[in-house]
């Protein structure tokens, strides 16, 4: 009968071999039944905290590794192992706790274990503590290559390297063939042995962390390649963009300004730069990134569009339209200049709005008007055009820029003598896919297989209405929806902004204005709360909100235009009903569900309110309910009251059609 020792080594051996056939199940089973044996017996263990690391099951990974620290308290390489596993679980203090003690112990550590630990420190915030860390860890690479190339002659350096360069590449055939963690193993091998390390092994270890869903280990990766070479820019390269894409702007921008050290006419870096000035919204900064940019690459057009919006943006008229006009000399054809050749002057027509100079205001729209862009452009300079010569009283002008504006929007069915006015949020998708199927042009409609808003919005389709004199003929039925103007918004919110891991692209642009406003930077994906929406909303002008929540009187010609019917949103199936008898047509009986926003009967406790809620939060609920919570959970006194006094017209033409209080 074997006695426990050699049991225990049995079980630990059958445990490795089935670990690397990648029958981990029965691996574990070995190892907890050497446990049995020995409950002691730290090889076990490691390999289960192995094991559970290698399957992303860090908390099993943590229990398993704690307990060989506690069993060697003194062994330095547990407990870099421990703080290794605490980093990957979010744990950055109880990382740099275990680092700390390993270097208590003995300072002398590889400079593995300091980059770790300035990575830990990194996350907290603690800027100035890790850049120490990684100091330390540059010096200790370049002194150990030092040493080591004192210690072997050029002939035996070579040998080293090539040493190396086999690991490396034995490591790359592993990747290929699948087997990431081997791979893993090797290429951390070949960068334990001693001389230079080729660049492409810390590449392709940081692929390997990747595909293997390491991605704490990354950073930590490219900080040991510039430890080792700190004059490659590639390293620096990828080590901003892991910060880029983690919006740490500060420590992505020290990256590319490194890069700029070493060649300060790298077309990446600069690119890149400006982008982030930009983002940070310190124009400046941005425009010169993009002036030395223009000059190195004179016929990028790109480079020109984000000069010329730079520029823009800091109310840089005269220069900004010289840029964009040189961008057209090189490329004529490009959209996009004339795009934001139209935006200086529209901006620009803003500013001196402001400033009330009216006459002035006029000049710059009609400047946009005349450069060629698109509908939707247009319809937005009348929009403003409307609002100036509404301030200088002149109502004929203002109604025709209105009319330019507005009608543009309707839609008109001339087989069945149709005009609707879509007024977004309002079960617009649903009418103007009726009014476009039940059209002429249905079979060119399902040939385009274009959504139904992108569609209306082409300039070559016939249901648009262009000649406002159908909106006077008694032969066309005119109708439009219109809703309860607070679950109007609360939907607005939610579908647009609150259940979204990032807010709709003109979302975004609110999102932004309103962190602009804070005076703080941007966070698209923390966005906003209901709160800070409602406070946006209510002290933006109507002609500067988006269609999704502009207030719907907006959208009716002034009351010039009658209609023939008036449909209530909350009651839409009867709107489809009638729809379907005046005009006998046959339309879904479930058209009236046609994306709808659905909304929970559960009633949240202590009847508390979502208006401070921000997304992150309010997804959470959402998934709970497994709908949306109810409108009256979004609104205070105080919001109730703001937006009665933003929409009053809406509420007044909403009770005075339905016979009704406008309530939640």
């Amino acid at each position: 009968m074997m006695n426990i020792q050699t049991q225990l080594k049995e079980k630990l051996e059958i445990g490795a071999q089935l670990t690397k056939a990648g029958k981990i199940p029965e691996a574990i089973e070995e190892y907890c039944s050497a446990l049995e044996l020995q409950p002691n017996c730290t090889d076990a263990l490691a390999e289960l905290a192995d094991i559970y690391e290698k399957n992303q099951q860090l908390d099993e990974a943590i229990n398993y590794q704690e307990q060989v620290v506690k069993l060697m308290p003194k062994n330095s390489n547990a407990k870099v192992k421990l703080g290794s596993l605490m980093l990957a679980a979010g744990k950055a203090q109880e990382a740099i706790d275990y680092y700390q003690q390993v270097i208590a112990l003995n300072p002398e550590q590889p400079a593995e274990v300091y980059n770790q630990l300035g990575f830990a420190l990194n996350k907290l915030g603690k800027v100035k503590e890790s850049i120490v860390a990684y100091q330390t860890a540059l010096n200790i690479s370049k002194k150990k290559l030092v040493t080591f190339r004192k210690q072997l002659g050029k002939k035996d350096e070579l040998k080293a390297v090539e040493k190396v360069d086999k690991k490396g590449k034995l490591a790359h055939k592993l990747m290929q063939q699948g087997n990431i963690t081997e791979a893993i193993k090797t290429y951390q091998q070949a960068l334990i042995l001693p001389g230079e390390k080729p660049a492409w092994i810390y590449q392709q270890l940081a692929d390997a962390y990747q595909k293997n869903g390491q991605l704490e280990k990354i950073e930590i990766v490219y900080r040991e390649a510039i430890s080792v070479s700190p004059k490659n820019p590639e390293f620096y390269l990828k080590l901003a963009q892991i910060y880029s894409k983690q919006n740490r702007l500060d420590e992505a921008t020290s990256q590319y300004e490194k890069i700029l050290s070493l060649n300060p006419n790298n077309l990446s870096a600069l690119n890149q730069l400006g982008r982030i000035k930009k983002k940070m919204q310190k124009y400046q900064e941005a425009e010169t990134y993009y002036q030395q940019l223009a000059q190195l690459n004179q016929k990028n057009s790109g480079v020109r569009l984000e000069l010329g919006d730079i520029l823009s943006k800091q109310e840089k008229w005269e220069e900004a339209t010289a840029v964009y006009h040189q961008t057209i000399d090189f490329n004529p054809k490009l959209s996009g200049a004339y795009l934001g050749l139209a935006n200086v002057h529209i901006l620009k027509g803003d500013a001196l709005q402001k400033q009330e100079k009216c006459a002035e205001a006029i000049a710059s729209y009609n400047q946009a008007l005349d450069i060629p862009t698109n509908m939707h452009i247009e319809k937005q300079i009348h929009s403003k055009l409307m609002s100036v010569y509404i301030k200088q009283g002149k109502l004929e002008e203002a109604e025709l820029s209105y009319q330019k504006a507005i009608l543009s929007r309707y839609l008109i069915n001339h087989k069945y003598k149709i005009i609707y006015c879509p007024i977004p949020k309002n079960a617009c998708t649903m009418f103007k896919t009726i009014m476009v199927e039940y059209s002429d042009e249905s079979q060119k409609y399902q040939e385009s297989s274009q959504g139904i808003h992108t569609y209306v919005g082409r300039d070559d389709v016939g249901v648009r209405l262009t000649d406002p004199s159908y909106m006077q003929n008694p032969d066309y039925f005119k109708f439009v929806i219109l809703r309860n103007p607070f679950k109007r918004l609360v939907s607005a919110y939610l579908n647009l902004i609150g259940k979204r891991v990032k807010p709709t692209k003109f979302a975004c642009k609110l999102v932004k204005d309103v962190y602009r406003d804070l005076g703080i930077e941007p966070d698209i994906y923390k966005s906003i709360t209901f709160s800070q929406f409602i406070n946006y909303l209510v002290k933006t002008e109507d002609d500067q909100l988006n269609a999704h929540w502009r207030p719907q009187h907006t959208f009716l010609c002034l009351g010039r235009f009658q209609f023939d019917y008036i449909g209530q949103f909350e009651k839409l199936d009867e709107v489809t009903k009638y729809v379907n008898k005046k005009f006998e047509m046959k339309t879904e009986e479930n058209w009236s569900e046609y994306k709808r926003t659905n909304y929970s009967n559960y009633q949240l406790e202590n009847k508390l309110k979502l208006h401070e809620k921000y997304p992150k939060e309010l997804k959470k609920l959402i998934i709970k309910l497994g709908r949306f919570p109810q409108p009256e959970q979004f609104y205070t006194p105080e919001l109730e009251g703001m937006v009665r006094e933003k929409y009053a017209e809406d509420i007044k033409i909403y009770e005075g059609e339905f016979k009704q209080l406008v309530e939640f």
